[in-house]
């Protein structure tokens, strides 16, 4: 759905959107082949906060991001999502030495200035979280994350209004894995019921 939501914009260039295509479909093919069990190692650590960081287009895969793992862990894992600039201060009240950062890192060299100045603060402090940089090109800086989520070369064909679709899978797939892990369904992770795969009980006033 999202993915033809961008593609209805670029109607009258729908012709050359073919090589972006393919480049977001080998970069997710390559992030579920090769990076599977390293998420499924992840979604294992015992992390009962979750904070997921993103710039400009990433800013809403991060909400996204947030979203998912909340949901599929029935809220037994309590998500945060903000932008690098916007955490910098308040929120960063949340980590603690049970939180899990994910940064979805810009290809945008002016926003990765503010990225990299915020994920170097957060390593120099002593609150003890669990970092994930997800991303391409992530060996230029000496950056001390616990995991790295690396896309291939392909990812440097992709404009960025277009990386959202293949940022979100990272997430998803710790998000599933950590809802089996709960001893959850994935499916149906709510053991309460108050969330429901169809919305339910809202009236259209």
């Amino acid at each position: 759905m999202l993915l033809a939501g961008l593609l209805i914009l670029n109607l009258d260039e729908i012709e050359n959107m073919l090589p972006i295509i393919k480049s977001m479909c080998e970069c997710g093919n390559s992030i579920i082949k090769e990076n599977l069990s390293k998420l499924k190692s992840i979604a294992a650590i015992d992390f009962k906060r979750a904070v997921f960081l993103g710039s400009g287009p990433l800013f809403g895969v991060a909400h996204e991001s947030h979203l998912k793992v909340q949901e599929l862990s029935d809220g037994k894992v309590i998500c945060k999502y903000d932008s690098f600039l916007g955490f910098r201060h308040g929120p960063r009240a949340v980590i603690d030495e049970s939180t899990l950062i994910v940064y979805l890192m810009s290809n945008n060299a002016y926003a990765r200035q503010y990225e990299l100045d915020l994920i170097r603060s957060i390593d120099e402090s002593p609150a003890g979280s669990k970092s994930i940089g997800v991303g391409y090109d992530l060996d230029k800086e000496e950056l001390n994350f616990d995991f790295t989520i690396k896309f291939r070369e392909c990812a440097a064909n992709i404009p960025e209004e277009f990386y959202s679709v293949i940022y979100i899978l990272p997430a998803q797939i710790i998000g599933f894995f950590k809802s089996l892990d709960l001893d959850l369904e994935p499916d149906s992770p709510s053991k309460g019921g108050s969330i429901s795969r169809v919305v339910q009980g809202v009236t259209i006033y």
